[in-house]
């Protein structure tokens, strides 16, 4: 005889990581099968809550980039006049006679 004990064959469907089981015991299958738990809904409610706590934050910082890319295009346009009126007045003094006394402006009056 042999004196060690008997030993005790679970069948394969038992194991929590058999892929048959897996999907019966996962939160969001067994919802489907036996209904809605709490947990389920506290889970859904919480993404719920993080996805739209996400979409504000994105939306905010779209805002904000928004806001900059104005000031931006503003200040690019301000730049443009700014080299436009140098020009302008480069072409001017160019065309100017040589002994032509020119006065730099030095502030507002």
């Amino acid at each position: 005889m042999d004196p060690s004990p008997p030993q005790r064959h679970l069948p394969l469907t038992s194991s929590p990581l058999h892929p048959l089981t897996h999907s019966l015991t996962h939160p969001f299958t067994h919802s489907l099968l036996h209904g809605p738990s709490d947990a389920n809904l506290d889970i859904l409610y919480n993404t719920n809550t993080y996805s739209q706590q996400l979409v504000r934050e994105i939306e905010s910082q779209a805002i904000a980039a928004q806001q900059q890319i104005s000031l931006v295009r503003t200040q690019v346009a301000s730049k443009q006049r700014e080299m436009r009126m140098t020009q302008l007045t480069r072409g001017e003094i160019a065309a100017l006679p040589a002994d032509t006394a020119v006065y730099e402006g030095v502030g507002k009056m």
